[in-house]
């Protein structure tokens, strides 16, 4: 079971439909941030070949995704995002009765001195449009998006392996993870963590953009069950 610290102005179905965690709650023992850390390792440790965020039909959005909060994937990860426009439209189940963590839009940095990786976030936090930011709930929007900032502390991905996700990612920029530790690890986001979604269909819609042309549009049709 959860447990969730909850803000006055949070949107709260009064028939029990979903409610939205405050950005400061924490979740079965840990924040916010420290969840989205568990997202970074779960996106980058995820099979190259079955990366739930470069998944076209949600067909690998459960892989590796049993925890007490399931996790929901974003876009595929690029290194250049200048005018880039990614979207997504999957279909896929997720178990009822626990917490769903959706990642608006998102960065990490690693193997860096962790002054260059606290200036990258700093960049792309300042990058993100504030009001380009949503996300609508079977049609219903959240508001006051710009209070879900998360910041992680410096972390571990974990070991760098061949096939996975990072290691594509690290290729694509001309360089190997195989075999190091992937620390300091830092990352940065607008995270919301949603709670009590009823059992059968509902659609997640959500996504933002920043100053360089950098879009995110993800439509999720998910079922709670």
């Amino acid at each position: 079971m959860s447990h969730n610290a909850h803000s006055d102005h949070e949107p709260h179905d009064d028939n029990g439909q979903f409610r939205i965690d405050d950005p400061s709650a924490i979740v079965d023992g840990k924040s916010i941030a420290q969840w989205t850390q568990d997202w970074w390792t779960w996106a980058m440790q995820s099979d190259a070949d079955r990366n739930p965020s470069n998944d076209p039909t949600g067909a690998f959005a459960s892989r590796h995704n049993h925890g007490d909060v399931f996790f929901i994937g974003g876009v595929p990860l690029v290194a250049n995002t200048a005018n880039v426009s990614e979207s997504a439209e999957r279909n896929f189940r997720v178990p009822h009765d626990t917490p769903l963590l959706v990642p608006l839009i998102n960065a990490f940095s690693t193997l860096e001195d962790q002054a260059d990786e606290n200036q990258e976030l700093v960049q792309f936090l300042s990058s993100v449009k504030p009001n380009s930011l949503f996300l609508n709930i079977d049609g219903r929007p959240v508001d006051n998006l710009q209070s879900f900032k998360e910041v992680t502390d410096f972390f571990s991905l974990g070991l760098g392996r061949k096939g996975t996700a990072i290691e594509e990612f690290a290729q694509s920029v001309g360089t190997s993870v195989v075999g190091q530790e992937l620390t300091p690890t830092k990352a940065a986001g607008y995270y919301v963590m949603v709670e009590g979604l009823g059992r059968g269909p509902h659609t997640l819609n959500f996504g933002a953009a920043t100053t360089n042309g950098f879009s995110v549009h993800v439509v999720d049709h998910i079922i709670v069950g």
